[in-house]
């Protein structure tokens, strides 16, 4: 690929898009020469828009297209993953999708769920999810249905495998995933991509490590800006304010150096965060403190939730 570049891709761009496009599908814009990932329409057709301004030309692009199935291997460190037909109907019957994640050597893999409704089964023995952190699909990590939202997934590795099973009878909605691999330890930072998603403090919502930064990129696709953060839960050492024992830091670009938007910390959610101008990229710093240091009033100090969009 070879367009003119731009950050939001506002001049020559590569447009793709889910069509009909509904009220959730898809609009996703290219433009520069990094070769983008996969793009998975939410249903059987897409439509491609190429636009050029009056100036500046390149070699342009060139792609292929393809009817896939369900499964899928993905090779990044960073993504969404949903289930068939997500998020403008219900996945069909009889499905058997395998998702094979496999982040950069060295990484640790999290799994952090934004929505999930799958038919529910005390066993789930109808549909169901199931994970698992080895290439041996005999290692279940986690078999989940019904509404509940999973709490996230930390890995010691970097290699995740999501199996989704339907049988032949009741559909529903299905899910929604972000994943992210960090360099440091499993949950601590790592980028995070897609038009929307979640994550959370490392090991939330246990107790977090004591004495660890953790940093994360949010990036949203170009054309996308500016991004929003909502806090779902928050719970770190107060007082609201000082936040002298554990803090959330928030920037309004790539890195810690882009102007500073806010430091939180205590037991209330702030109000969406929302980034300046068109930014498509928020940093976010969690430094924990020392819970020999806590006070009683936070007994457990569980971290943070964070829902992003775009």
């Amino acid at each position: 690929m070879d367009i003119e570049s731009h950050d939001n891709c506002i001049y020559d761009h590569l447009e793709l898009r889910d069509f009909p496009l509904r009220s959730n599908g898809q609009v996703m814009k290219y433009c520069g020469s990094t070769i983008p990932g996969v793009f998975n329409s939410v249903g059987g057709s897409a439509q491609i828009n190429f636009v050029t301004d009056f100036s500046s030309t390149g070699q342009g692009f060139s792609l292929t297209y393809y009817i896939s199935d369900c499964s899928n291997d993905i090779t990044k460190d960073s993504g969404r993953v949903t289930s068939p037909n997500w998020p403008v109907g219900t996945y069909n019957d009889n499905h058997d999708c395998f998702n094979n994640i496999t982040s950069s050597q060295g990484t640790f893999l999290s799994i952090y769920f934004t929505s999930f409704d799958i038919e529910f089964h005390a066993n789930c023995d109808y549909d169901y999810l199931s994970i698992y952190n080895v290439s041996d699909t005999s290692t279940e990590v986690a078999k989940y249905c019904g509404t509940a939202i999973p709490d996230p997934l930390f890995f010691n590795g970097n290699l995740a495998i999501l199996r989704f099973v339907t049988d032949s009878t009741v559909t529903y909605a299905g899910f929604d995933l972000t994943f992210s691999a960090s360099t440091i330890s499993p949950g601590c930072g790592g980028p995070i991509t897609g038009p929307s998603g979640s994550f959370t403090s490392p090991l939330y919502p246990q107790v977090y490590p004591s004495n660890v930064t953790c940093e994360w990129l949010v990036e949203v696709p170009a054309g996308k800006g500016p991004v929003t953060l909502s806090f779902t839960q928050i719970n770190l050492p107060g007082p609201e304010g000082v936040c002298n024992n554990g803090v959330v830091e928030i920037y309004n670009g790539q890195d810690s150096n882009a102007p500073a938007i806010g430091r939180y910390c205590g037991q209330r959610s702030p109000a969406d965060i929302v980034g300046w101008g068109s930014t498509r990229r928020l940093f976010v710093r969690f430094v924990s403190g020392d819970p020999s240091q806590q006070t009683t009033d936070s007994p457990l100090s569980t971290g943070f939730r964070i829902n992003f969009s775009s």
